[in-house]
């Protein structure tokens, strides 16, 4: 509600319009997806340790510098990420989008937090459910270290009704190397959800799900 009733004000800031066009562009996204539905629900939810509904205060600041264009640090910083030398911006739009093991703990906190709302709702849900409709992948075996291909797990999926829903979440960013001129928020959720139909569904609906 903030950002509605201060759109017109905060983008003709000079906080914002001094900056190089890129991060422009990139502060405009941050402001742009704050003002969606329910972006900012999670700031009016009481802390709940038995729903894990808590934040550390290093988490909350973090937070709250990425929703309020606030620099986290300054000088010259690189990414600190095993095979990522890319240099760190202050503001931590890399950290957000930089792959690897921090996107895989990200994708599966959404996964876990999917799986306990439909378990409080009572569908049925199995987590990392074997299923044979999401293609391949290789892992490494953490007793003998030699790499395995095998079925894709469900994230989750809901028994409560037939046909089972097989649920695959995926974990995207809008902030992009190059920002467009234009940014429409959402459409990297939707660009992901349309591409996993794309490549799974045909599959999912044969095996009956």
């Amino acid at each position: 509600m903030f950002y509605d009733k201060k759109r017109s004000w905060l983008v003709s800031s000079p906080y914002i319009t001094s900056r190089p066009v890129a991060l422009q562009r990139r502060f405009l996204a941050i402001l742009e997806s704050t003002r969606q539905p329910h972006a900012s629900d999670f700031l009016f939810a009481l802390p709940n340790e038995g729903l894990c509904q808590v934040m550390t205060s290093m988490e909350f600041r973090a937070v709250m510098a990425l929703r309020l264009l606030i620099p986290k640090f300054s000088g010259l910083r690189l990414c600190s990420r095993k095979n990522c030398t890319a240099p760190m911006d202050a503001f931590g739009y890399h950290a957000i989008c930089c792959v690897g093991k921090q996107m895989f703990q990200r994708h599966e906190l959404v996964a876990d937090a999917l799986h306990m709302l439909a378990f409080d709702a009572k569908l049925q849900p199995q987590r990392n459910a074997p299923v044979q409709c999401l293609g391949l992948i290789r892992r490494r075996s953490p007793t003998t270290g030699i790499l395995v291909t095998k079925y894709r797990p469900a994230d989750v999926l809901l028994n409560w009704d037939r046909p089972r829903t097989c649920v695959d979440s995926t974990v995207v960013s809008p902030i992009l190397a190059t920002m467009p001129v234009k940014f429409v928020p959402g459409a990297a959720a939707l660009a992901a959800q349309n591409l996993k139909y794309a490549k799974h569904d045909d599959a999912c609906a044969a095996a009956g799900y």
